[in-house]
C-alpha cells in the first residue's frame, strides 16, 4: 500500500489538513455561486463532508458504510452528520408537495 501524501509542497512535504481546508474555503468564496448568497453559515470543506453523508442517505445509502466512508469511528458522530437532514425530511411542510390543496393555493 502506497502511504505517499496525495498533495504535497514544493519540498514534498504534506499539506496539512487545516490549509487545505482553508484553502478551498477561499475558492468556494471566489465561486460567486447564487445560493451563497443566502447561507447564514460559511460553506467549506467540512461542509461537503456533510453534503456527501447527507446525499448517500438520500439515495439509500446503510448508515454504517457512511460512517465507514467519512472515517468515524463511532455512529453517533454520524448520526449527528445527518441529524440536520432528518429534520427537515421529516418536517410536516414536505407530506403536502403532492396533495390537491397545493395545486389550488
Amino acid at each position: 500500500m502506497d502511504d505517499s501524501p496525495l498533495l504535497t509542497t514544493a519540498n514534498g512535504n504534506p499539506y496539512s489538513y487545516k490549509y487545505l481546508s482553508n484553502h478551498i474555503g477561499k475558492i468556494i468564496d471566489r465561486t460567486d455561486l447564487p445560493f451563497l448568497k443566502y447561507k447564514e453559515q460559511a460553506v467549506r470543506a467540512h461542509t461537503l463532508r456533510h453534503g456527501f453523508a447527507i446525499i448517500s442517505a438520500e439515495q439509500g445509502e446503510d448508515v454504517f458504510r457512511i460512517m465507514h466512508a467519512l472515517g468515524h469511528e463511532k455512529i453517533k458522530t454520524t448520526f449527528i452528520y445527518l441529524e440536520r437532514h432528518a429534520a427537515r425530511r421529516n418536517h410536516a411542510g414536505h407530506a403536502w408537495k403532492n396533495s390537491t390543496i397545493m395545486e389550488s393555493i
